[in-house]
């Protein structure tokens, strides 16, 4: 008798989508019919590509996902993307126990984005800071604490060429937002006085 191949998965674990659809496929399921239903429900946010490989094609290993994806937003919104899961159920008539799977894991998915966000724990290593212009004040020294315009003296922001197209209609703004790093700095507190 041989033996029955058996896929026990907690979405809590944090196993991806792709992760699952290749166990799947490994265990039987058509590999077209996978790669064909991610790229529908892919191609739901953008231009979506899906391909079944073997993982290693000279050995009956199991398989891997080739995934590509241009999304046509930067973020999709919880409620869109539940309401899209739904309709993608839906549609492709899947079966209940992979229908609640997908809920709990965009359930999971969802929770974790919301807490990354509000508490900033955000794990996007080294921040690299590109200056894009330079900013030009009469002050040699030590600046006042609150800048005041004086008659003649010069205050103004040199934009790089490069970047310069970023001011487009600037002046249909009522406010701007300029952060600088002050390169000549001496030193700094962590208190302010």
């Amino acid at each position: 008798m041989a033996a029955r191949k058996t896929l026990i998965i907690d979405p809590g674990t944090g196993m991806a989508g792709d992760m699952f659809a290749a166990a799947l496929i490994s265990l039987g399921a058509s590999a077209e019919e996978v790669a064909g239903v991610m790229e529908r429900a892919g191609s739901r946010i953008g231009k979506a590509s899906v391909r079944a490989e073997k993982a290693e094609p000279e050995q009956d290993s199991g398989f891997r996902l080739a995934i590509e994806l241009e999304k046509n937003d930067e973020h999709l919104p919880s409620g869109v993307a539940k309401r899209l899961l739904e309709q993608c159920l839906q549609e492709e008539n899947i079966a209940k126990p992979y229908a609640e799977f997908a809920r709990r894991a965009l359930q999971i998915i969802i929770e974790a984005e919301r807490e990354a966000h509000s508490l900033g724990n955000l794990d996007a290593g080294n921040l690299e800071i590109t200056a894009v212009g330079i900013a030009h004040t009469p002050y040699k020294t030590k600046a006042p604490y609150q800048a005041k315009k004086t008659d003649g003296a010069d205050f103004y922001i040199q934009i790089f060429p490069e970047f310069a197209e970023g001011l487009w209609q600037l002046d249909t703004f009522s406010h701007i937002y300029i952060l600088s790093y002050l390169h000549r700095s001496q030193g700094y507190s962590l208190s302010v006085t």
